[in-house]
């Protein structure tokens, strides 16, 4: 086995992949064979016997289970040919014409599909991968006519670990059974309703601001470092002495002192600025989740099926985001954090003390709001996956989840459509539907910015 085994749970994709297969797999023997996978070192796809042998391979992994199936190459069953016995050596050129004549004697025309990739070897012999399709639930394919390799009319062929060989009785009653509960194939699109939203703002309202508030908050420590120093060196004027004496004079209960040294002060007035530039995304985020146009799942099934419990899965790739929706009375501009208190004492709200110091009262009845069957959660990180849970999918029928429940917003300006994939499943459905999706990216309306900068520097942006 290579250093670094590949992953068998799909499908190798272009030469490289093929290569790193064969690699992995050229120094094992017969013990790695599985129901998945078979090695033969000696064939030669121009003998009847042999192209016998890849037609029974094909039968009899077609005729698999599709649950057990899919937990390897994405369903597919593989025999790689000219690999074995601890080595890779190649098979003699063949017409592929040829093989597939010869095999559709045994499968028929309507059979397994079936293909093959052909990678390069040493000298002028190469490698050949037949890849057979995954099985589906509502066939099963039996053998057209006698043949070597064992091969009879009318048999039913299973592929296992290590051999290919015809169905005993139970397997046999399992597969009439499974051909007796066909049903009708599901035909299910996925899409997302609305466009993305192009997220654009530069920090330079949030700088305005902070450095504005920083500069009046650190003016008020510098004041109050000049009344000390007259103070202490008997410049004060009377007016003001009168003031300090009446204070001390006439305490207030809810007066408090100032516990910070002018190094802490300054630390924590640094740090709010850099927390009010930070809040820039989340601001934008606020107010186009409260003016924009909201995004929705759409599932669509177009088929006869009755499909319960459904699970929609998207994954969109790229710097996309999903942002909670605002309501007309929700502020945008709340992750924005409160200015430092200004340095000196300062008089504590009075319903602030008590709640301190009083007992919280304990709560009645507790409720808890259960979430819409149809509506959707997501988790960001880096790029975006959303989920969307449906008690029911009738035939022939399109849900569209709850319109108010998230919005989609992309950082990059310079995108014109965000690309992804979509995954359902469903109770008692073993099988995994899968698909690509595209959601187009538009601009908002200009003068977010603007807007955003008459709000913080109000004078500022009258000025302008």
């Amino acid at each position: 086995m290579s250093e670094h085994p590949v992953d068998l749970s799909h499908l190798p994709r272009g030469q490289q992949g093929w290569s790193e297969l064969i690699s992995s797999v050229g120094s094992l023997d017969d013990r790695a064979e599985r129901y998945f996978l078979e090695l033969k070192s000696d064939a030669d796809l121009s003998l009847k016997e042999h192209q016998a042998k890849v037609a029974k391979f094909i039968l009899g992994s077609y005729n698999r289970d599709p649950g057990q199936a899919r937990r390897r190459f994405d369903g597919h069953a593989v025999m790689i040919l000219g690999v074995g016995n601890g080595g890779v050596v190649g098979i003699p050129p063949f017409e592929a014409k040829d093989l597939a004549g010869a095999i559709r004697k045994y499968v028929g025309v309507d059979g397994p599909g079936w293909d093959y990739e052909r990678i390069p070897g040493e000298g002028r012999d190469d490698v050949i991968c037949i890849i057979v399709n995954p099985p589906t639930a509502s066939d099963v394919f039996t053998c057209l006519r006698d043949g070597p390799a064992g091969l009879r009319d009318g048999a039913i062929y299973v592929r296992a670990d290590g051999e290919t060989r015809e169905a005993k009785g139970d397997e046999v009653r399992l597969l009439v059974q499974r051909v007796g509960r066909r049903l009708p194939e599901l035909d299910l699109s996925v899409d997302i309703v609305g466009a993305v939203v192009s997220s654009s703002c530069s920090d330079r309202p949030f700088i305005d601001y902070g450095n504005r508030h920083a500069s009046s908050l650190r003016q008020v420590l510098s004041t109050a470092r000049d009344r000390d120093f007259r103070r202490r060196s008997g410049s004060q004027s009377w007016a003001t002495q009168f003031q300090d004496a009446s204070l001390v004079s006439y305490p207030n209960f809810f007066r408090r002192e100032e516990t910070r040294t002018p190094e802490q002060y300054e630390h924590e007035v640094a740090k709010w600025v850099e927390a009010v530039i930070n809040s820039r995304r989340a601001v934008v985020d606020g107010l186009l989740g409260q003016q924009a146009p909201r995004n929705a799942i759409r599932v669509s099934n177009r088929s006869k099926r009755y499909l319960e419990d459904v699970e929609v899965n998207i994954h969109l790739d790229g710097e996309v985001r999903g942002v909670e929706v605002l309501s007309k009375y929700d502020d945008p501009f709340r992750p924005v954090p409160q200015r430092p208190r200004e340095w000196g004492p300062w008089q504590e709200d009075p319903n602030s003390y008590l709640h301190r110091v009083l007992p919280t009262p304990q709560s009645g009845t507790q409720y808890s709001i259960q979430p819409s069957m149809r509506s959707v959660t997501y988790r960001n990180g880096g790029s975006v996956d959303l989920t969307m849970n449906l008690a029911a999918l009738r035939p022939e029928e399109t849900i569209i989840g709850d319109d108010d429940d998230f919005l989609l917003v992309v950082e990059a300006c310079d995108v014109s459509t965000v690309s992804g994939t979509w995954r359902v499943t469903a109770k008692g459905v073993h099988e995994v539907f899968e698909g690509q999706i595209e959601v187009p990216v538009v601009v908002p309306r200009p003068g977010i910015e603007k807007f955003i900068d008459k709000r913080l520097n109000p004078s500022e942006a009258e000025g302008d």
